[in-house]
């Protein structure tokens, strides 16, 4: 029943759509115009919204610790498909450019309707991201992905070897279903002439498959996978600590991703991860002054970019911190606005961070405020 309903609304959207919005432009130049305007000058509405779908999984990842919360609801009830199209469509109007649906935990494919919620924000013309452990791909679901024009799928494939991936993730034949995609997925583009959706898979490197990541890297290319983005294990759990790389494997692991980085038959994000190896034991906090101007570099740049919605309707400060902090109404923009969050921003330009999980950022949101600091150093440089 859930099913029907949630597609009769979808048509309903897809015919009163105003014309605007499909053709909607942005105000800024780039991202990071857009970002260094919300840090120093004015908050602009959120360019992303990062929507977990639901906290419930059908993996038992031996690094999370998620799947040992009860299992009728996680932390409460989902958000009603009414409420994320109405959110959809206020992102449209107030000018955010990408959903990211999922990643924290727990597997989107579980929420009723997942599709028909893909669909309306490609509708809106915005781009979308959605993160999956693969199990519940199957072929219906890629192919409304493909004529969706659905952006970036990124997968959990942990490794290449069925017996090792399946070990990690906790469920016999994951690797099977991902495989089974991912060969699914070059015939349906191709039938399409499609080049929709982006493929990225997401290794988490542990001391169990470290040793065979330059196999990995070649398996990916056989897949047509169109990037790979290592992803350094962050200890949310105890049983993390078991598969932490020890000094030596981290030291083995960079020369292994030596062979490969100058690799071009596919995309990946090497020189990053050999810099978190290298350097992660050097990390500092620093800040910038009164005036907005640097004085090294900004430690994080979440809380002017992504509004994070949990899987029962609050607002959390980040992907990574399940901290609930407001429940979102009809317009996520009060919420977006508040003084709990604007006072989590203070901090972070005052050079503290907002929560103990902070030190363990990593991968693409830890990249992209390096990028950022980069960008404003040039500025600087122009100017000065």
């Amino acid at each position: 029943m859930r099913s029907i309903i949630g597609n009769r609304m979808f048509s309903l959207i897809k015919s009163i759509i105003p014309y605007r919005f499909r053709n909607k432009q942005s105000v800024f130049t780039d991202s990071f115009d857009r970002l260094n305007v919300s840090v120093f000058k004015e908050l602009q509405s959120p360019e992303t919204i990062e929507w977990f779908p639901a906290y419930l999984c059908n993996s038992k990842c031996q690094y999370c610790g998620g799947y040992d919360k009860e299992t009728v609801s996680g932390f409460g009830e989902i958000v009603p498909f009414k409420n994320i199209v109405k959110w959809i469509e206020l992102s449209g109007k107030s000018g955010t450019t990408i959903w990211n649906v999922g990643g924290r935990g727990g597997e989107p494919l579980l929420y009723p309707d997942l599709i028909a919620v893909l669909e309306t924000i490609k509708l809106y013309q915005m781009r979308g991201i959605l993160i999956t452990n693969g199990l519940l791909l199957n072929e219906l679901f890629l192919i409304r992905m493909v004529k969706a024009k659905w952006d970036i799928l990124r997968i959990s494939l942990d490794s290449h070897i069925p017996e090792i991936h399946d070990e990690i993730r906790g469920i016999q034949g994951n690797f099977k279903s991902i495989d089974m995609a991912l060969a699914l997925f070059k015939k349906i583009k191709r039938k399409n002439s499609s080049v929709y959706p982006y493929i990225i898979c997401c290794p988490v490197i542990t001391n169990k498959n470290y040793k065979y990541i330059v196999e990995y890297f070649e398996y990916c290319v056989e897949r047509e996978v169109n990037e790979i983005q290592f992803m350094p294990l962050i200890s949310v759990h105890e049983r993390a600590g078991k598969l932490s790389l020890s000094d030596e494997q981290k030291n083995e692991f960079t020369v292994l991703l030596e062979k490969i980085r100058c690799k071009d038959r596919i995309k990946h994000n090497i020189e990053f991860i050999l810099s978190f190896y290298k350097n992660s034991d050097k990390i500092s906090h620093q800040k910038l002054n009164a005036k907005g101007s640097l004085s090294n570099k900004l430690y994080c740049i979440h809380l002017w970019k992504t509004l994070v919605i949990s899987e029962d309707g609050y607002l959390s400060p980040c992907s990574l911190i399940k901290d609930k902090l407001l429940k979102i109404k009809d317009s996520y923009l009060e919420a977006w606005n508040s003084q709990v969050m604007n006072d989590l921003r203070k901090k972070i330009l005052r050079g503290q961070v907002i929560n103990s999980v902070c030190k363990d950022c990593c991968g693409p949101l830890r990249n992209e405020t390096d990028n950022f600091n980069q960008y404003l150093l040039k500025i600087k440089n122009e100017i000065s």
